[in-house]
């Protein structure tokens, strides 16, 4: 049983979801504390969320049932469904982020061209004495909620750039697995007749090889920092470079693999 776990573990470790996330939180300053910030917030999320599965085929014979044929969707269940929603969703983010950023660097060329957007040489704009001056009741509130949105976009930016800890805990709690690979797990376990104590140790070293990546690179830094450092430099400063890219291909990467899964192709 336990090999079974343990391989399959492996399999996930190698997602590039979790090598992406590791390159998100490797590019933020205090690079370490942020790693451990990420990794106990995953443990947080995943490790009850085993274990609560685990309990629930234990005393519910009939949700270990639910289990395993949610394990094993057929075609035409109701998880696809959700499946293609959420990859569109993520598609549809990356594009956009992939306009923006191309609009922007689009107008970072002009500026350092002193052109305007037309083409033409940027002069100031002036007031337009025909302009409304007075807004409209709809056009008072939705500057009002740009206006909060901008703020507090700001703010998280703010704690992003400093290396405050909270964004890389609420990004490890985002990381959990998905309800078939939780139930395949449990009813792989569950199976075995193991004891219960090692059904419980083996889910636990489901999660902890699951995070194999995330770990490998906390080891580093506490058994050999200078050399880990020196070996993770050049990714920290390339990360951080390309931070917005690894947001765009990490979209993408969900959104196509949710759309294959959602439309069965493999």
């Amino acid at each position: 049983m336990l090999h079974e776990v343990l391989a399959l573990a492996v399999l996930v470790a190698l997602n590039p979801v979790l090598l992406a996330f590791t390159l998100l939180v490797i590019s933020r300053p205090r690079t370490v504390p942020n790693l451990l910030a990420f990794w106990l917030g995953s443990l947080m999320v995943n490790v009850p969320a085993f274990l609560i599965a685990l309990l629930a085929m234990h005393l519910v014979p009939s949700f270990a049932d639910f289990a395993h044929s949610l394990a094993t969707p057929d075609p035409q269940t109701s998880v696809r469904p959700v499946q293609v929603a959420s990859g569109v969703v993520a598609l549809a983010l990356a594009t956009v982020m992939m306009v923006r950023l191309r609009m922007r660097d689009r107008a970072r060329q002009l500026v350092a061209a002193g052109v305007g957007g037309d083409g033409s040489p940027a002069l100031p704009e002036a007031d337009d004495p025909n302009s409304v001056s007075r807004p409209r009741p709809l056009v008072a509130v939705a500057a009002r909620v740009t206006s909060a949105v901008t703020r507090l976009a700001g703010r998280v930016r703010g704690a992003w750039d400093g290396g405050s800890l909270w964004p890389s805990l609420l990004m490890g709690m985002g990381y959990f697995a998905s309800l078939p690979l939780i139930f395949l797990v449990g009813t792989i376990v569950v199976a075995s007749g193991a004891p219960v104590a090692a059904q419980i140790g083996a889910v636990v070293a489901f999660v902890l090889v699951m995070l194999g990546a995330l770990e490998l690179a906390l080891l580093g830094y506490v058994i050999s920092p200078e050399k880990t450092q020196a070996v993770l430099k050049p990714v920290h400063d390339w990360s951080a470079a390309n931070r917005q890219q690894i947001l765009i291909t990490l979209l993408l990467v969900i959104g196509i693999w949710q759309l294959v899964k959602g439309f069965a192709i493999l």
